[in-house]
């Protein structure tokens, strides 16, 4: 009996990691091309983006090339020619792909083993004959609640948040959680993080100690500062002086600041400044650098990006106090009166 059961358990082993590795294999793409009039040289195969983002490179033999990668669902992507640095979109898909590039003025592509390619090929044909593009991506997004198209464009159309909320909740649950999906869900959040009176949505990220913070961490106890910023944005650096003269006045009494970098050029050059400054007594959050890293990617979703510097003020109860864009000496003086207003009383 005591043999039998260690054969079943070998069974069983042997048969989840067969399953496993089924599970892997079933996210594989092979794809295989010919790229019409150009024989040698390299291509470039850059698809996903924040932490699921990669860039592949190729050599074209004979005029054909090849690639293979792992996506979890169909991923828009682009191809781009190595020596003309011409492009072409490309829907990545599980499986084989087979693509056929023909180099002109600029690069078309015909891609099988693609659905969400040929609904984009359908699509283009329809903006190819229009004017009014707008149309006709509203209409794509209302009547596509299936497509993975459909978040992307949904997050490119300049529509009011009501409509971008109505749109979203019709959407299949398999393409809301999709990575473009969490996106239009985050442009949703971003109304509500810049909207006095909301919540403030909680995230979790990793900060420049290798700490876990949470935003939810403070609630209750502290009044937050969410600042928004990049080395490389002059203004966000000269405002850091009167940054520092609020947390010196106010931090004993709990004002906490997080510093979200946006698009910095690299961790390095976001460490640097941070030195420079002599910032580093607040947290301090990198996010998704131009490099290609990533090391924190949830407050990108839900909180707007630009313009910077941005300073968003929590209360203690997590709500949304005030939401201040770019340096000026307005914005300066009515966060400075708000933070007098809360502080007042406390010693």
């Amino acid at each position: 009996m005591k043999n039998l059961f260690l054969v079943s358990l070998i069974i069983i082993g042997i048969s989840l990691s067969c399953q496993n590795q089924r599970g892997k294999d079933a996210n594989n793409f092979f794809l295989t091309g010919k790229i019409i009039g150009q024989d040698t040289g390299k291509i470039i195969l850059s698809y996903g983006f924040g932490i699921k983002y990669h860039e592949d490179t190729a050599k074209i033999r004979n005029g054909e090339f090849t690639f293979q990668g792992t996506v979890e669902e169909p991923t828009r992507g682009s191809i781009i020619d190595g020596s003309t640095s011409n492009s072409v979109t490309i829907y990545l898909e599980p499986g084989k792909l087979i693509a056929t590039i023909h180099q002109n003025k600029s690069m078309s592509i015909n891609l099988s083993g693609s659905n969400s390619q040929k609904e984009l090929d359908n699509l283009n044909k329809i903006l190819e004959s229009t004017n009014n593009k707008d149309s006709v991506l509203r209409n794509f997004v209302t009547k596509n609640p299936n497509s993975y198209l459909t978040p992307y464009y949904l997050c490119s159309l300049k529509i009011s948040p009501d409509s971008l909320k109505n749109i979203y909740n019709g959407l299949n649950v398999g393409i809301q959680k999709s990575r473009w999906g969490r996106m239009a869900q985050g442009h949703i959040k971003q109304h509500q993080n810049t909207t006095v009176g909301e919540f403030a949505t909680d995230f979790k990220a990793i900060d420049l100690n290798g700490d876990s913070i949470t935003l939810s961490q403070f609630k209750g106890k502290n009044t937050v500062m969410l600042e928004f910023w990049s080395s490389t944005c002059l203004y966000c650096r000269q405002s850091i002086p009167h940054l520092k003269s609020l947390y010196t006045k106010y931090h004993s009494k709990g004002l906490e600041i997080i510093a979200i970098a946006c698009m910095d050029i690299s961790k390095e050059s976001w460490i640097s400044a941070i030195n420079q400054d002599g910032t580093g007594m607040w947290h301090q959050i990198g996010t998704v650098f131009r490099n290609g890293l990533t090391i924190n990617e949830q407050p990108t979703f839900d909180y707007p990006y630009a313009p910077i510097p941005r300073t968003i003020l929590i209360d203690v109860n997590g709500r949304i106090l005030g939401n201040w864009e770019g340096k000026s000496d307005e914005n300066t003086k009515s966060l400075d009166n708000e933070l007098k207003r809360i502080f007042s009383n406390k010693s």
